[in-house]
């Protein structure tokens, strides 16, 4: 059973710009590749990211995998389109609670914590 101050704690996200290190790894990574990490105490059960200009989202991320609370995970784009930076993400929890965070610039950021 999903409390409403979890619910409140799952809507509300908050978005990091931590410093990129450039190594031999990243240098074969894409720009818009990210960590996205659990901190609202639910289990992400479901995670899909999708261009702003699309009114659609595509497939789940995670597919059969879960994101428990307190973990985090890579989210990798092997063939993103060209020049597109803005996306939005989209996670269900526990009980279909649902959080949103529209026209992400993924060209910048590098970790979206969703607490």
């Amino acid at each position: 059973m999903i409390t409403k101050s979890l619910q409140r704690m799952m809507k509300v996200a908050a978005v990091t710009l931590p410093l990129m290190s450039f190594g031999a790894q990243s240098a074969l990574a894409d720009i818009r590749d990210f960590t996205v990490v659990n901190d609202s105490g639910l289990v992400i059960t479901h995670l899909y990211v999708s261009p702003t200009s699309q009114t659609t989202w595509g497939p789940d991320i995670l597919g059969r995998d879960v994101l428990p609370p307190g973990e985090s995970t890579e989210i990798v784009f092997p063939e993103a389109e060209p020049g597109v930076c803005n996306y939005d993400i989209k996670v269900t929890g526990e009980g279909d609670t649902t959080a949103e965070l529209t026209d992400i610039d993924l060209c910048t950021v590098t970790t979206v914590t969703f607490n």
